[in-house]
């Protein structure tokens, strides 16, 4: 296995500013500073997925996002973003070390579908770069707890990526 160090929880969740989930709303700048975008140059840079900063050098997103066979030099972090394609003086563009895809991630879909990516450099947090904060593993949660998703997704099914 691998130890993760935990986000500090004084920062961490702390916005300062179908199958597939659609709708939802735009986003200010700053609001979601957990959100990143993960690109692929083996897809000439296109987005690819999102994920979650969950440390300083750990981001997580979907197995089904990382392509095989895995070469981390590929990929890009962008964080800091709010809008898709849209970087600011406050993005940060990050490199990767290394990947940890989900050993029983099934591409079927039924399970395990997570992975890991690890920055080649840990960022600074900012106001628009900071860490989401995990449950721990004994939080139970009950039907109908409110919870809040972020991504770019779509408004409309068929629509564009926002």
């Amino acid at each position: 296995g691998i130890a993760l160090s935990a986000a500090d929880s004084s920062v961490c969740g702390s916005p300062l500013v179908s199958s597939r989930i659609v709708g939802g709303t735009d986003s200010l700048d700053g609001e979601w500073p957990w959100q990143v975008a993960l690109t692929d140059d083996e897809l000439e840079g296109e987005y690819l997925c999102g994920g979650s900063l969950i440390s300083q050098e750990w981001v997580m997103t979907a197995a089904h996002c990382i392509h095989h066979p895995i070469q981390e030099s590929n990929y890009k972090v962008y964080l800091g973003m709010y809008k898709l394609g849209v970087t600011s003086p406050h993005t940060v563009v990050a490199t990767v070390r290394n990947i940890i895809v989900n050993s029983h991630f099934t591409s079927d879909g039924d399970s395990g579908d997570i992975a890991l990516v690890q920055l080649a450099t840990p960022v600074t947090y900012t106001q628009y770069i900071m860490p989401i904060c995990l449950p721990s593993s004994t939080s139970t949660f009950l039907s109908g707890t409110e919870c809040w998703v972020t991504g770019w997704g779509t408004r409309y099914s068929g629509g564009e990526s926002m």
